[in-house]
C-alpha cells in the first residue's frame, strides 16, 4: 500500500501511439473502476522508430538495427540524443547510424569545451558569480538566460525535441564557436565556468552519463550533478548583447567573403566606434591582418549594419560579383524546382512525411539564401 499511495495517481504516462486504444484507454477505465481516480493526467505518445529511409523496421526487409551495437560504438548518450532530437510527439522518426554518430560528435564537443575551461581554471579555482567585463560576457550571460527559460518551458510542455535542439545549438554554436573563441582575446574565467556548469545541467536530461562524468572532474564540485538544482534564468544585458550580435554578423560576413575570394588576413577599413573599440576581438574572430580606422574610399563594402570595407583590388570585387550572380541564379533555379515539387499533389500524398518535410526545409533554406545573396550583391555594387 505504501507504493500505491506514493505512485498512484501519477502525472505522465509515456507510451507508443500504436497502443493508445489497446492499452492506454483500458488503464484509464480500470483505474477509474478500481479507485475512482484516473491513473495519470497526461499521456505522452511517441512515434515508431523507423530506419534511415523512414521505412518501418522488419526482419523480412533486413532493416532492423541492434541499438546495443550502436551504444557500444558511439555511447548510450549519443543514441538517447538521436532518439530525442528531430522526433516530435506522435510522429514516427527515422533513425540512422549517421545521426547517432553525429551526436557522438556533440558529446566529444562537450568534453573538449570542458577540457579547455578546466585547463584555464586549474585545481585551485573557486567559482563565483560571473561579472560582465566585455560585450562577449554580456552576450553569453544573456544568451544562457534566454535559452534557459526557453529550454525549461519546452521540457515542461513535453517539447523534448525542441529543448534538445536548443541545448545542441547553445553548446556548439554559442558557447564553443563564439564565446570560447572570443575569450581567447580577453578571458573571463568566472563566465567560462558559469557557461560550462550551466550547459552541463541543461544537457543532463538528454545525455546523463557524459555530463555526470564531466561534472565529477570539476575540482570545486563535491555533489553529483543529478542532485544539483535545475538552473534558473539569470540577468540580461540587452543593449550590450545587440552590440556583440552586430560584431558577430560583421565577422560572419567577412569570413564568407574571405572564403569565397580565398583572402588571407585582409585589411578592414572603418571609422565605426564599435569596430575600433573592439579591434583585437574582431581582428581575431574575422582572421584579419589589420584594421585601419579610416573612412573607406576603396574596397568591398561588408554587408550589414556596421559601416566597414575590405581593402581588396577592383578585380577581386568584380570576380566576387560574378560569383554572387552565379550562385543567385543557381539558387533561384533550385528553389523553383522545390516549389514545383511541393505543389505536386501526387508527391505530397505519395512521399513519406519525413521526405516532404525535408523538401519544405530545403525550400525555406533556399529562400533565406536568396535574401542573403541579394544583400551581398547590393553591398558589393
Amino acid at each position: 500500500t505504501g507504493d500505491f499511495d506514493r505512485f498512484y495517481p501519477t502525472s505522465v504516462m509515456e507510451t507508443g501511439r500504436d497502443i493508445l486504444f489497446l492499452w492506454v484507454t483500458r488503464m484509464v477505465m480500470l483505474g477509474l473502476y478500481a479507485t475512482g481516480e484516473v491513473p495519470f493526467k497526461n499521456v505522452y505518445l511517441h512515434g515508431m522508430v523507423n530506419d534511415a529511409h523512414g521505412k518501418k523496421m522488419s526482419k523480412s526487409k533486413g532493416n532492423v538495427v541492434n541499438p546495443l551495437e550502436w551504444t557500444e560504438r558511439y555511447g548510450t548518450d549519443a543514441l538517447r540524443l538521436a532518439l530525442t532530437i528531430g522526433i516530435t510527439p506522435g510522429n514516427d522518426g527515422a533513425l540512422s547510424e549517421k545521426k547517432v554518430e553525429g551526436y557522438r560528435n556533440f558529446n566529444n564537443k562537450l568534453w573538449n569545451v570542458a577540457r579547455f575551461i578546466l585547463d584555464k581554471a586549474g585545481d585551485d579555482y573557486s567559482p563565483s558569480s560571473p561579472k560582465v567585463k566585455s560585450l562577449a560576457d554580456a552576450w553569453i550571460v544573456t544568451k544562457f538566460s534566454r535559452e534557459n527559460a526557453a529550454i525549461t518551458d519546452a521540457i515542461e510542455n513535453y517539447r523534448f525535441s525542441e529543448a534538445g535542439e536548443r541545448v545542441y545549438s547553445l553548446l556548439w554554436n554559442d558557447l564553443a564557436d563564439w564565446y570560447i573563441e572570443a575569450s581567447k582575446t580577453e578571458a573571463n574565467l568566472d563566465a567560462l565556468v558559469y557557461g560550462l556548469e550551466t550547459i552541463l545541467k541543461l544537457t543532463h536530461p538528454f545525455a546523463p552519463f557524459v555530463t555526470e562524468a564531466i561534472w565529477q572532474n570539476l575540482p570545486w564540485q563535491s555533489r553529483n550533478l543529478i542532485s544539483e538544482p535545475w538552473p534558473e534564468a539569470g540577468e540580461r544585458h540587452d543593449s550590450k548583447t545587440i552590440q556583440f550580435e552586430a560584431i558577430m554578423a560583421l565577422v560572419s560576413q567577412i569570413r564568407t567573403i574571405s572564403s569565397d575570394l580565398k583572402l588571407s588576413k585582409p585589411t578592414l577599413l572603418s571609422k565605426d566606434d564599435l569596430i575600433n573599440e573592439n579591434r583585437a576581438l574582431i581582428k581575431r574572430l574575422a582572421r584579419l591582418g589589420e584594421i585601419q580606422p579610416i573612412e573607406a574610399s576603396r574596397g568591398l563594402r561588408v554587408p550589414g549594419s556596421v559601416a566597414a570595407w575590405l581593402d581588396i583590388p577592383d578585380a577581386d570585387i568584380q570576380n566576387y560579383q560574378k560569383q554572387l550572380a552565379s550562385r543567385r541564379s543557381e539558387t533561384a533555379t533550385y528553389l523553383k524546382k522545390l516549389e514545383a515539387q511541393l505543389q505536386n499533389q501526387a508527391y505530397l500524398k505519395g512521399a513519406p512525411a519525413s521526405l516532404v518535410k525535408e523538401t519544405k526545409d530545403r525550400a525555406e533554406a533556399a529562400k533565406l539564401l536568396l535574401l542573403q545573396l541579394d544583400e551581398q550583391i547590393k553591398a558589393s555594387q
